[in-house]
């Protein structure tokens, strides 16, 4: 639609458990994004069913970029089986070097609070690259 740009997804998976304590499950999730201009902005929700002890989780980001530059944001919070959560966020950096060639710098920090399965921890994560594609 002119200068607005739509996207969006959706699947459904099932798993057959295999081995002690693993169930059998079926998983959803779904997504949409939308463009304006140099604007764009998404989200997305999943429900797990169990899997991995995952109950469910939504995330949202966005990205703004003009000329060779780029930069975008995310955040993500998950609930596990027993109702605790963890989230994560995260901001991102990218430049155009050449056609096919641009520089990266991530960074991204998680809180995982699961308590009840005795799965806590913090993660703070500096990515930088190098992207080549043709």
């Amino acid at each position: 639609f002119e200068n607005i740009a739509f996207t969006g997804g959706a699947s459904v998976t099932n798993g057959n458990g295999y081995g002690e304590g693993i169930k059998d499950f079926t998983a959803w999730m779904t997504g949409i994004q939308v463009g304006i201009s140099d604007f764009t902005v998404g989200g997305g929700f999943g429900k797990f069913d169990g899997y991995n002890d995952i109950d469910w989780q939504w995330n949202v980001g966005a990205i703004y970029e003009t000329g060779p530059f780029g930069i975008g944001a995310q955040y993500a919070w998950v609930q596990d089986v027993n109702g605790d959560h963890s989230w994560a966020a995260g901001i991102g950096v990218n430049y155009v070097l050449a056609p096919g060639l641009s520089l990266q710098a991530d960074y991204v920090h998680s809180t995982v609070n699961f308590r009840k399965s005795e799965n806590v921890n913090k993660a703070d994560v500096l990515l930088l690259g190098l992207q080549l594609s043709f």
